[in-house]
């Protein structure tokens, strides 16, 4: 038997991408990086989003199914996706 091969992770994603995969509308992502809630690098007009940006994206749309407001579903996720956050550089966003 043969092993089963994995599935690789894009290196980037464009925003349509995100949207479908998420069954949300490209401005709904547009509103959560107008929060600041997600940082997609920019090359001209289009956003690159890396996988941090796809799994804080999932993290946020998680937080609002539970029943959190975007903006403190979006901190959690930060404190969640850095590495390098602490627990005393926390702002009190009720990290998980």
């Amino acid at each position: 038997m043969k092993p089963e091969a994995k599935a690789v992770e894009p290196a980037s994603y464009s925003i349509s991408e995100l949207a479908r995969e998420f069954g949300i509308t490209t401005r709904a992502i547009r509103f959560y990086e107008d929060k600041g809630l997600i940082a997609p690098a920019r090359r001209g007009q289009t956003r690159i989003y890396s996988p941090e940006d796809r799994v804080r994206l999932k993290l946020i749309l998680r937080g609002k199914r539970l029943g959190f407001s975007s903006t403190r579903a979006g901190q959690s996720s930060i404190c969640t996706t850095r590495p390098t956050a602490t627990w005393s550089s926390c702002s009190g966003c009720c990290c998980i």
